[in-house]
């Protein structure tokens, strides 16, 4: 027989490591379903989730402190406004230690702080229960009701896990492309996406819209006045439409936690 020839050898060598290639993804995309994945309690969206919920608190404490730190950042307390914040906050983490997010919850040390910055207007959050607001938004803010709507939205991020989500996918898009270049992530089950996702920035956008109203109204706050928070903070748009369609349901849920008060 004659012998191989090099092209015919590094033929064999590329499908062998093509094999080989492709079995390692589809063990580790079979890994990522079964092990990788979880279920929002809430939305009851499935989602991956290569991060623990331990890890992701951990680095997101580790990151809050390190903004806490920074010199240019100014923390108000002892005042009557930090304790206004702080009184509506407790109220949104004894409503999410009831709901269906109670069990991830009650594992997270919560913290809010009041920061001093008039030119913005908006609330922010890291993993491990850690939410901040600034002063800029408290003008907007004329109702604790109001105040909730903005707070849950952050709070509502946090529960529902979005940080580690964005970071799970990012993860799995650069395995995939590693392995077979730009278009590689779609053999994982993932479109070829940048690693901060828009499509899935608005997906989380939203979802923390509404479960962050549907907690106010579980803590005993007016849903109409957090939408209201929704109609000065951005306006109208389709985010303020998709918001509407939820009042309903948290006027339901408004309803009930005075009835069983």
């Amino acid at each position: 027989h004659a012998k191989p020839s090099r092209t015919q050898k590094m033929d064999w060598f590329m499908a062998h490591i093509t094999s080989a290639c492709r079995f390692f993804l589809f063990l580790t995309s079979t890994i990522v379903m079964l092990v990788g994945c979880s279920t929002d309690p809430q939305t009851n969206r499935s989602r991956p989730m290569l991060v623990t919920q331990s890890k992701e608190a951990e680095v997101g404490t580790k990151a809050f402190r390190q903004f806490l730190n920074d010199p240019k950042i100014i923390v108000i307390k002892d005042t009557p406004v930090q304790e206004r914040v702080s009184q509506v906050f407790a109220r949104l983490v004894t409503a999410a230690k009831h709901s269906a997010y109670a069990e991830h919850a009650k594992t997270l040390e919560w913290e809010v702080v009041l920061v001093e910055d008039a030119r913005r207007s908006n609330t922010f959050s890291f993993p491990g229960g850690k939410v901040g607001v600034y002063t800029g938004l408290l003008p907007f803010a004329t109702t604790d009701g109001e105040l909730a709507g903005a707070l849950g939205h952050s709070v509502a991020s946090i529960l529902a896990r979005h940080p580690g989500e964005r970071i799970s996918k990012s993860a799995l898009n650069q395995l995939g492309q590693s392995f077979f270049g730009p278009g590689g992530s779609s053999l994982l089950g993932f479109s070829n996406q940048p690693a901060v996702d828009p499509a899935l920035i608005k997906l989380h956008q939203e979802e923390a819209d509404k479960v962050g109203i549907l907690l106010a109204a579980e803590a005993g706050y007016d849903p109409d006045e957090a939408f209201r928070m929704g109609v000065k903070i951005f306006g109208p748009g389709p985010r303020l439409d998709a918001l509407r369609e939820y009042l309903p349901e948290a006027r339901t849920h408004y309803n009930a936690s005075w009835s069983e008060a």
